[in-house]
């Protein structure tokens, strides 16, 4: 009896093991993945996702490690499950892609990461989409080489797939949708489409004995941290707005022939349903339900308002009126989705009983800004301020850019500027009256920034015309305005987001000393203990 319980344990714990026994992937990083602007590798940019995937039973070596001549062979891909492929900037030979169909064929998985058309970034004639194109239709699907900008990705989604599992969004930042297409042995469906190309954002495809998952952006997974000082990124692979580490995990399971069954966190954030009816006045809810891409580049912002004594919450529902009443400051960051109806009479109604609104726009070259959306918020508020549609430049008092304006008129003796020199202000729009006229404090507000004797604005999408402002008119770039009993603030562009605090994780891996000075936190700090009750507020010009 002995030897068969010793029997059965030796059986349960070598069943155990195979099954824990971790998938091996291939990663390549050889084929242009650190060109340009770009850091694809798991040593820089995409570190997170394979750590992640490494503390998931998946072993992942990079190809330049173990292929002596840095290319796919019949020989090397035998001992692999998996491959991934992020971005690809460099051909494959011929014998390559020949290799990588057969190797998914022969019941390898596929995991591809592709871009929007023309993202060529060493000018050697090949994107990722031409580079990926030269093999994906023998999987039923090809790149379109479309750029799209939408986040969230808002078309229909196939739920029942088992890569879909614990699903709840994506965002697309300048990428590629699909074209699903018949091919001999393969089997193609879209996982999410875009609302604006009405194509697929995601596909999965069996084809023969193996898998592929492909993704048309490289953005989702990127965490910033690039290496080789390439810093400044689109941080978003852990946005607790979107699903993309669970994405990632997704993917490889699915393609190692595994249905996802693990949930993969987000960076975890406090939720409006948390905030406490008694602490209403040190309460500020961040609108983050609609496109808006800055609320989750917030954690730096968030640091400094509990050092001032305030809490952070955060929504990605609809905005109702029992949501607001726990707030008495709601921020909304630039949003990329309309606001309807309901969400916009919620507001106001909350607003005319005492609420504290902060609204931040965005410059005209912005594809996903929400100048009309907010404008239409402001109208039922009955303000005076608007957004415009336009980009402020200064030649002179700038960062490296003449959009990114270093704002140094301030308004004197005011609680919000007070100890404040010097504001960022990048990729910013200005403000104007509701009459589509330059916006002056005769109107009944206070401007709090505006720009100096050499700033401009101009019209950078026709389309959408803009208040061009005369040159003895100062622009103004955050203004603040009294309503009833509600305060409102407007800032042309959100410049409380974690690019703009030194103190934030991605400015402190920057090497050697800010290349600039100002003291755009403070300006939020006094901005937010005034609106809190904490410092006295600006008397009212109306």
């Amino acid at each position: 009896m002995k030897k068969f319980n010793l029997l059965l344990t030796v059986m349960l714990l070598v069943a155990f093991c195979a099954g824990a026994q971790a998938a091996n992937v291939l990663y390549d990083d050889t084929h242009g993945q650190t060109a340009g602007n770009a850091d694809w590798v798991p040593e820089g940019a995409y570190s997170e996702m394979v750590d992640m995937l490494k503390a998931n039973n998946f072993k992942v070596e990079s190809l330049s490690k173990v292929s002596g001549g840095r290319v796919f062979t019949a020989e090397l891909l035998k001992g692999y499950e998996a491959v991934i492929l992020a971005e690809p900037n460099n051909p494959y030979s011929k014998a390559e892609c020949d290799l990588i169909v057969d190797f998914v064929k022969n019941g390898g998985g596929l995991f591809i990461v592709g871009d929007h058309g023309n993202a060529d970034r060493d000018g050697d004639g090949w994107d990722a989409v031409r580079a990926l194109n030269e093999f994906c239709p023998k999987f039923g699907f090809k790149f379109k080489g479309d750029t799209i900008y939408e986040a969230p990705v808002a078309g229909p989604i196939n739920q029942d797939h088992p890569a879909m599992f614990g699903f709840k969004s994506v965002g697309i930042w300048a990428g590629s949708t699909f074209d699903i297409i018949e091919a001999e042995g393969a089997k193609a469906v879209g996982l999410i489409d875009s609302r604006i190309s009405k194509a697929p954002y995601m596909v999965a495809s069996e084809f023969g004995a193996g898998r592929v998952f492909a993704i048309g952006d490289s953005s989702p997974f990127d965490d910033g941290t690039g290496s080789g000082g390439k810093n400044k990124l689109h941080d978003s692979y852990d946005s607790f707005m979107f699903s993309h580490p669970q994405i990632a995990y997704n993917a490889m399971a699915w393609v190692t022939g595994k249905n996802p069954d693990k949930r993969i966190p987000s960076r975890k954030v406090a939720f409006y349903n948390e905030a406490k009816a008694e602490e209403k006045a040190i309460n500020i809810l961040v609108d983050a339900a609609h496109g808006n891409a800055s609320s989750d580049k917030m954690e730096t912002f968030e640091r400094h308002m509990v050092k001032n004594g305030l809490k952070v919450y955060y929504t990605l529902n609809l905005i109702r009126p029992e949501m607001l009443k726990n707030f008495g400051i709601v921020m909304i960051p630039d949003p990329s989705l309309k606001y309807i109806e309901t969400e916009a009479t919620a507001i106001a109604d909350w607003f005319m009983a005492g609420g504290n609104l902060v609204m931040g726009g965005s410059w005209d070259s912005s594809k996903l800004r929400g100048t009309a959306t907010m404008n239409y918020i402001l109208g039922k508020l009955g303000a005076v301020m608007r957004f415009n549609d336009d980009q402020v430049h200064d030649p002179t008092n700038k960062t490296n850019k003449p959009w990114g304006v270093l704002a140094h008129v301030l308004k004197k003796g005011h609680p919000v500027t007070e100890g404040v020199k010097t504001v960022i202000t990048w990729g910013s729009c200005s403000l104007i009256d509701r009459n589509n006229k330059p916006l002056v404090e005769e109107a009944g507000v206070e401007i709090l920034v505006t720009g100096d004797n050499d700033t401009f604005n101009k019209d950078g999408d026709p389309r959408s015309p803009a208040v061009i402002y005369p040159r003895n008119i100062p622009i103004p770039l955050m203004g603040i305005e009294k309503i009833v009993n509600g305060t409102l603030v407007l800032i042309g562009c959100c410049n409380f987001t974690d690019y703009q605090y030194p103190d934030s994780d991605i400015n402190m891996a920057q090497p050697g000393p800010p290349p600039f000075t100002h003291e755009t936190p403070a300006i939020y700090d006094n901005l937010m203990k005034m609106l809190a009750g904490k410092k006295p507020a600006a008397r009212s010009r109306r």
